[in-house]
């Protein structure tokens, strides 16, 4: 018999999650451009490179002039440790990057989701790409040179 109020509660922590999950919703420009103009990002240890979420942490600058900077901690397997390249932000809030070296400087862009302690990057597909947590997003460039 106790075990029924457990399950409810279970149940009902489950849906109330699914329905937070559903109500979020990305940023818009003006918002992404604040975010992300002239700041450097750290992701967790876990970012996505050529459609592989690598146990690898990312650092980015974004400029203002639409230009950037970016680093792995770690060299991944197939692709240069760092590279540089342009980023802009479209009227729906997707923000798309165009590296020099990464992606075959094929342009890539994701959704970004303000959470109460940090950024939430979702791909265009819908896939996760990275957390970035509030103490992570730094203003200026904090790239080591």
């Amino acid at each position: 018999m106790k075990l029924l109020p457990m399950i409810g509660t279970s149940v009902l922590l489950a849906l109330s999650t699914l329905n937070y999950a559903s109500t979020i919703s990305s940023l818009n420009k003006s918002e992404a451009m604040n975010t992300l103009g002239d700041r450097t990002m750290t992701t967790i240890s876990a970012a996505t490179l050529n459609g592989k979420v690598i146990p690898n942490s990312f650092t980015g600058y974004f400029a203002k002039d639409g230009t950037m900077n970016g680093g792995f901690v770690n060299k991944p397997d197939d692709a240069p440790q760092t590279d540089k390249g342009t980023w802009k932000v479209s009227n729906d809030g997707k923000v798309c990057v165009t590296w020099e070296q990464w992606f075959n400087g094929k342009e890539q862009c994701v959704y970004l989701y303000q959470l109460t302690n940090g950024l939430l990057i979702i791909n265009t597909d819908k896939g996760f790409e990275s957390l970035v947590l509030k103490d992570d997003l730094k203003d200026g460039n904090q790239m080591v040179h």
